[in-house]
């Protein structure tokens, strides 16, 4: 699996990234935008049958420590399959 990156949100006082969103006719727009504040990006991934826990950049090691990962795992592991069968 590739871990692809994504880009900041570009501050709103920079006149460059306004001008061209108005260029692009979206000007007049209402926007919501949101932004994760604090926390961790924290992921599972199945197949059924094995479960892979991930943060942002990778899948998380059996010995790395993230966040208390594995322990989620394990809390949540009924429920990951659940959904995977639904």
């Amino acid at each position: 699996m590739i871990f692809k990156t994504y880009n900041s949100i570009e501050n709103a006082y920079q006149a460059r990234v306004i001008d061209q969103i108005r260029l692009q006719g979206f000007g007049d727009e209402v926007f919501i935008v949101q932004e994760k504040v604090h926390g961790a990006n924290f992921s599972f991934f199945t197949h059924g049958k094995e479960i892979k826990i991930a943060k942002r950049t990778a899948f998380v090691e059996k010995d790395e420590k993230f966040y208390n990962a594995h322990q989620m795992l394990e809390r949540y592991r009924k429920n990951v399959i659940d959904l995977f069968e639904k």
